[in-house]
């Protein structure tokens, strides 16, 4: 018996039970079903849909001008010329158009003569495709790469949930080869509290980089707390791996800062801590980045011990100290104790601000007949009489508001490193961010202004501080430093932000028979996700970089390599909206002092006006790797996956 039901919005679930929404275990709906007029066969329990056809089972999303479906043991049964989007939004530029479908719930769907269309027009075919989403087992969209001087790259892989249903953790594991002779495997683990990537490369007769190399990125942490039983400690263990090992997998890496760490890491440890302090053991290594395979520079058991503690509203300090043996190069096992401590305190007296901070970092190392230390030392004070104003605008709840703030302060820092450390127990590498390449002694003392004009709660506006005064240095005769003596400085920074603008600088300049200067600045012009250029430059021109650090107030331990060569460095990037759905970007770095490239990327990217679909196409260069590296990368549902 056939019944028509015309109706302009139609519910599966409403007319036929036995065809109704497929259910979840949890009872969700995993296939709604609507069309302008519908017809019913109960006896052999089928569907016959005409006008405005839509069958929504996500992230597949099938529409047609009419459709026959039919209830079987494994599914919905799809007869009728139709198109698959993965995503309800309209505009998607790819589509899959079929002549068939079978869709099995929970994350299943296959198609006969699908074709692939990207803006409607046709660019590929297949006799039969199969779809499953991510939360269950399925294949991985395929790897296509030219990767520079290594040639054409193609493969695949096969995706692993962590748990049945898990849509956002599990494996992945890929593999391919190389036109030339050789292949890449890769295994990725994603779970709740982890993560993990396991790399391995090989080219055959690869005469750049040697023949095979390791890339091993690893971290997580496991934490059992007992606060059901009244208790305050917290047990953890944590993980962190950092691994580029062989000449192979230092050259064949593209992205550009992977490659500059300077050492590979391991460290693996269990630790008690209450909100206060903290106990821990554990084992660490480093060694050189690029090392042979199967080497570790350095090894050993390490113990940890860390407080910190509020001064109220005044401030906070904190304490940490490692202590261990490793065994270094040539077999000679060291004893290694290490402490970082830090300090800030803030006060008002009447109209006076004061603010004081305090870091210090050191490390000694003993192998029973000599011994090396490395150590550094940093302080801030600050006295200023801030003074604030509110200007009437039509934002009764956000106006525009003025403060202005003379100011005094005055500086040190001071650093001793005799390379112990960076020779012998670190295999060469200062596993404590560079304190044993920084030596001498800087500080500067002087009076200036800050000021800013902004509208706090949305974030626009510009602060302001200029100041003067004079800086002592005594640099460690490094060929590109200023003279020892007192100079007079300048320092200044600035900031700008708004919608269509955001502008960073600071910088400090020496007055002196050999002037020096050392700043960094960042600009955009245009929307963060629109139109918009970003550029960046750096420089250190006659200051030695514990001065140059002293006059930018970094982190005491800043990355190895901040500020520690001279010269100038710079960079761009740009993003271009050309259509609602294509965009391009590309950038370059450039060592302006040496005048070469060190990094130059350009990506064409197509997506859907709801992030449901991502196409794209990249090519980049780095330093250190010859040629141009190109991958292609398609992704059906990036936003939803996030979800």
């Amino acid at each position: 018996m056939r019944r028509r039901l015309p109706e302009l919005s139609f519910a599966l679930l409403a007319l036929a039970p036995a065809l109704a929404r497929a259910q979840t275990p949890e009872g969700k709906s995993e296939l709604d079903v609507r069309a302008d007029e519908v017809s019913v066969d109960t006896r052999l329990l089928e569907l016959e849909l005409k006008g405005n056809v839509h069958a929504d089972a996500p992230p597949f999303h099938l529409s047609s001008d009419a459709l026959k479906l039919k209830r079987t043991p494994i599914g919905v049964v799809v007869e009728g010329d139709g198109r698959l989007a993965f995503c309800p939004c309209l505009g998607t530029p790819l589509t899959i158009a079929f002549s068939g479908a079978t869709v099995a719930p929970p994350g299943d769907l296959i198609l006969r003569s699908p074709r692939l269309l990207v803006f409607g027009l046709p660019v590929f075919w297949l006799p039969v495709f199969w779809l499953r989403t991510s939360s269950r087992v399925g294949v991985l969209p395929p790897d296509v790469a030219w990767r520079g001087a290594d040639g054409m790259y193609l493969g695949g892989g096969l995706h692993i949930p962590w748990t049945k249903g898990d849509a956002d953790h599990g494996v992945d594991l890929r593999a391919g080869g190389y036109f030339k002779g050789g292949f890449a495997a890769s295994i990725d683990l994603t779970t709740p509290s982890s993560f993990t990537r396991v790399q391995l490369d090989r080219l055959a007769g690869s005469t750049l980089g040697g023949d095979q190399g390791i890339i091993v990125d690893a971290r997580g942490a496991v934490t059992r707390g007992d606060a059901a039983r009244g208790s305050s400690i917290t047990e953890e263990l944590a993980w962190d791996a950092d691994f580029l090992r062989g000449t192979r997998g230092l050259y064949a890496t593209t992205d550009l800062e992977t490659v500059a760490r300077p050492a590979d890491r391991l460290a693996v440890e269990t630790r008690a801590r209450t909100d206060d302090f903290v106990a821990g053991v554990g084992l660490r290594s480093t060694a050189r980045r690029g090392g042979e395979l199967g080497s570790l520079d350095v090894i050993g058991p390490m113990m940890t011990l860390g407080a910190s503690h509020g001064l109220g509203d005044f401030g906070a300090t904190s304490l940490t100290i490692d202590g261990g043996a490793l065994r270094i190069p040539g077999g000679t096992t060291v004893a290694l104790a290490r402490g970082v401590m830090g300090a800030t305190t803030s006060a008002h007296l009447g109209a006076l601000g004061s603010t004081l901070s305090v870091q210090a970092a050191g490390d000694v190392v003993s192998d029973g007949a000599t011994h090396a230390k490395d150590g550094a030392a940093a302080a801030r004070w600050e006295l200023g009489v801030p003074v604030g104003r509110a200007f009437r605008s039509g934002d009764t709840n956000d106006p525009w508001r003025h403060r202005i703030e003379p100011l005094a302060f005055a500086s040190t820092l001071l650093a001793r490193g005799d390379g112990g450390l960076a020779a012998g127990a670190r295999g060469g590498v200062s596993a404590g961010g560079g304190l044993a390449t920084l030596r001498g002694d800087a500080f500067t003392a002087g009076g200036g202004f800050r000021t800013a004009l902004a509208k706090w709660a949305r974030g626009e506006g510009f602060e302001i501080e200029a100041s003067a005064g004079a800086t002592y240095a005594k640099p460690d005769g490094r060929a590109d430093a200023a003279p020892d003596g007192v100079f007079a400085s300048v320092r200044w920074r600035a900031e700008a932000q708004g919608r269509y603008y955001a502008v960073a600088a600071e910088g400090a300049h020496l007055i002196a028979a050999l002037r020096g200067d050392a700043w960094v600045a960042r600009a955009r012009v245009g929307e963060t996700t629109g139109l918009s250029l970003k550029t960046w430059v750096a420089s250190r021109v006659g200051v030695d970089p514990v001065t140059a650090r002293l006059l930018t107030d970094p982190s005491l331990e800043a990355p190895v390599g901040f500020l520690e060569e001279g010269g100038w460095t710079g960079g761009a990037r740009a993003s271009i909206p050309w259509f609602k759905y294509v965009t391009t970007r590309g950038g370059v770095d450039v060592d302006f002092t040496e005048q070469s490239i060190i990094a130059a990327v350009g990506t064409l990217e197509i997506r859907d006006s709801c992030g449901c679909f991502r196409f794209r196409a990249t090519g980049a260069h780095r330093m250190g790797r010859e040629g141009v590296d190109v991958w292609i990368g398609v992704d059906v549902t990036p936003e939803m996956a996030r979800r």
